[in-house]
């Protein structure tokens, strides 16, 4: 075993064992371990993981929107962590926004996006980090680009999944001062709009826009989408984190609490 993948509740465990599958196929000598796959039925099965987790390495974690903020996940990367400062922990996001971790204990460490590119990034820290003798980039690269198809169509369930981690949500502390457990939409808003000039957030709804910080942050104008971003700005102003300014109701301003959470979520302390 020379890669532990992590995962808690349905949808996390379905991306693990795509991942479990699929990685082999790129990175042949790679020996991936996940607890539904490699613990033989009649083990002690906390007893194997805790020996597992004690002699892992590198850790992949998977993380869905059911899991988010499962306590489940934090235990496992803790456990790891705290042994050994060098190891290496890959959060690996499938439907979840980066702005979901960067005030957790999953912030600290990069994380990779379930998309093409960014997975590619991964192997090649896979390539370098786990095994003894390393594949040359360009033909990994090659396998990689014609297989990849086939873990997007195992983890694009997921990536239009709307279910979300509403049992058991650990809340952090910008949640706190919010006043309410936030969104990905909703954390993404503030994130951008404090980088904002102006701090402020342009919402045309003709043409299903919110746009902050030179940026429009629908780019799925899929009806699901919208009402997502609708709801997050709706949210937002309701608990006082933005403000209206104008007269036609398609421009927002962060308010001084807006900006605290956005400094909390992009790992600032409030005072600063």
């Amino acid at each position: 075993m020379n890669l532990l993948i992590s995962w808690s509740k349905p949808q996390s465990k379905s991306v693990a064992l795509a991942l479990h599958t699929w990685i082999p196929t790129i990175l042949p000598g790679i020996e991936p371990w996940m607890s539904s796959k490699d613990i033989d039925k009649g083990k002690d099965w906390f007893r194997e993981l805790q020996s597992v987790l004690s002699e892992a390495r590198l850790c992949l974690i998977c993380v869905t929107p059911d899991n988010v903020r499962s306590p489940w996940i934090y235990y496992e990367v803790g456990a790891i962590a705290a042994k050994d400062p060098d190891v290496l922990i890959c959060p690996y996001l499938v439907g979840v926004s980066p702005s979901m971790l960067s005030d957790g204990p999953l912030g600290k460490w990069q994380c990779t996006v379930a998309e093409e590119d960014d997975t590619w990034e991964l192997i090649k820290s896979l390539n370098i980090n786990a095994l003894s003798s390393r594949h040359e980039l360009s033909l990994l690269e090659g396998n990689y680009r014609a297989r990849w198809p086939i873990l997007f169509e195992k983890i694009e369930p997921v990536l239009l999944s709307d279910q979300d981690d509403s049992q058991g949500f650990i809340q952090t502390d910008a949640d706190h001062v919010a006043g309410v457990n936030l969104s990905n939409e909703a954390r993404t808003l503030l994130i951008e709009a404090s980088k904002d000039h102006h701090g402020y957030i342009l919402y045309l709804q003709n043409d299903d826009c919110f746009k902050t910080n030179g940026k429009d942050l629908c780019e799925d104008k899929s009806a699901r989408s919208v009402a997502r971003w609708k709801d997050a700005l709706d949210t937002l102003l309701f608990y006082e984190l933005l403000e209206e300014c104008g007269y036609n109701g398609e421009t927002f301003a962060l308010t001084a609490q807006g900006f605290d959470v956005a400094d909390l979520l992009s790992g600032q302390s409030v005072s600063e």
